[in-house]
């Protein structure tokens, strides 16, 4: 048995070649129904590491479930923006 060595091009081509293979005939338009979960559990997966680490800085290593439940909705920029159905303020004439 020779002892042959695959170049990085060489291991994508063929790790690409094989995923197509198992994919098959998929439309394009078709893969949003799997990107855009990924995309939305990839957003929260980093907006809790952000908020934790945040939550750990300002009170320690040892954060009670509780206060950082209340520092994430107290300080996430979501909560800043405001409920969507909101009316807007009234303005005086």
């Amino acid at each position: 048995m020779t002892d042959s060595k695959l170049t990085q091009r060489e291991l994508e081509a063929r790790l690409w070649d094989a995923a197509n293979s198992l994919r098959g005939p998929v439309d394009a338009a078709d893969f949003k129904a799997f990107v855009f979960p990924l995309l939305f559990f990839k957003w929260i997966s980093d907006t809790w590491d952000m908020e934790h680490a945040e939550a750990v800085a300002d009170f320690g290593e040892d954060v009670a479930p509780e206060d950082e439940a209340e520092y994430t909705v107290s300080s996430s920029p979501v909560a800043a923006i405001g409920p969507i159905c909101a009316a807007p303020p009234a303005t005086s004439e």
